[in-house]
């Protein structure tokens, strides 16, 4: 498990941009500690990835937050 911090180091970008996702609905936590730190997966790193390069060939937020549906209902 990785907190906000470990997790953006890991994935290349700031800790407000993993916020910034959270608000948008394309990444949430995987649990959360006592005292409410945010904890992430693996899978947050690659889910990260897969926004930016979303992002590079052009794909808006709302057009990837559906693709990550369409991803999660399979």
């Amino acid at each position: 498990m990785y907190t906000i911090g470990r997790l953006a180091r890991l994935a290349k970008v700031n800790a407000d941009s993993i916020r910034f996702y959270e608000r948008q609905g394309l990444l949430s936590p995987a649990n959360k500690t006592d005292s409410g730190y945010r904890l992430y997966t693996d899978d947050a790193v690659r889910r990260i990835a897969f926004i930016k390069r979303a992002q590079e060939c052009g794909f808006s937020l709302a057009e990837i937050r559906d693709l990550l549906q369409m991803h999660s209902d399979d």
